[in-house]
This record gives C-alpha cells, structure tokens and sequence, in this order.
C-alpha cells in the first residue's frame, strides 16, 4: 500500500511539474538563462560579435528571427541574448534602432541600465539616454520616472519620455 501511495505521489508531483514548464515562458536545463558562457565553455556568436565571453545570457520569448541579431541565439524554443539586462515589448522596426538594442523575434532585450516606461515615440529619442523599442521608451541610467509636464521635466534636469519625467 505505501509503495502504491509513494508512486502515485511521484506520479502526481512529475505531472505538476511538467505542466508548470510547459506554462513558463523560459524552460528549465541548459536552455535557461542567464547562463555564464565561460564557466561552461560554450563559445556563440557572443564571442564572435565582440562580446565578452563571460557575459552573461537572458534567454526569453523570440523566433527563428533572434539569430539575425548580434550576440543572440535561437535554441529553437527561445531566444538567448548576451549581455541583456532587460527586455521589454517593442517592433521589429524599432528594436534595433540603438547598438545596445536587440530583437529577439518577440521582444526587445536592452543591453545597458534603462528604465523602460510609458512615452511616445515622438518624444522618445530627443537625447542620447533614451531608446524608443516601438512600444516604450527606455531611459538609460534613470532610477525613477515621475508624472509632469516637459517644461517641468526639462527644468528639472530630467527626460521627458512623451509621458513622463525620468531622473
């Protein structure tokens, strides 16, 4: 009877557990990022586009389309970009725009410090610290982003997204 109870249990626990990975957006294994490309001697085309090898990969949603951009990789199932440190909605036709933008078939990875909020893409772009991905404005380096007016935003000495005030 326990041995019965004890596979039934595995049983179970395997199906919740297949079922949870089949519901996230990055599976589990050697596909799962971020992954540190030295400590596992795996050479990409991160090496080849003048990344650092020990840069670190975000594996999330993309396409076949990921390959095309540098420093990426398509597993089949999702889309690793070296050095990424966020990636957020976007276009095809705008991800891309700036060297630290990536597009991964689905999404926008940016590969430096931004804080990636509500703007128009109008606005966005009007400095050299902001990136528009076609969906939102990514400001680089800004650690809050506040309601105000562009007049309020510019004598403030902050970035005015089109919607809000970045510092």
């Amino acid at each position: 009877m326990v041995r019965w109870m004890r596979s039934l249990l595995g049983s179970a626990l395997g199906c919740a557990v297949a079922l949870a990975h089949a519901c996230l957006p990055v599976p589990s294994g050697s596909d799962a990022g971020p992954r540190d490309a030295a400590a596992d001697g795996a050479t990409d085309g991160a090496t080849d586009a003048g990344l650092d090898a020990a840069v670190a990969e975000l594996c999330v949603s993309g396409t076949s389309a990921c390959a095309l951009a540098a420093g990426a990789r398509w597993t089949g199932g999702v889309c690793c970009v070296a050095g990424a440190v966020d990636c957020v909605t976007g276009t095809a036709e705008r991800c891309g725009d700036a060297a630290d933008e990536r597009w991964t078939g689905a999404v926008c990875c940016i590969l430096s410090e931004a804080l990636c909020t509500a703007g128009t893409a109008t606005e966005c772009g009007d400095s050299a610290s902001e990136l528009w991905t076609g969906s939102v404005c990514c400001v680089r380096g800004a650690t809050q982003c506040l309601p105000s007016s562009r007049e309020t935003c510019a004598g403030s000495g902050g970035v005015w997204t089109g919607s809000v005030c970045c510092r």
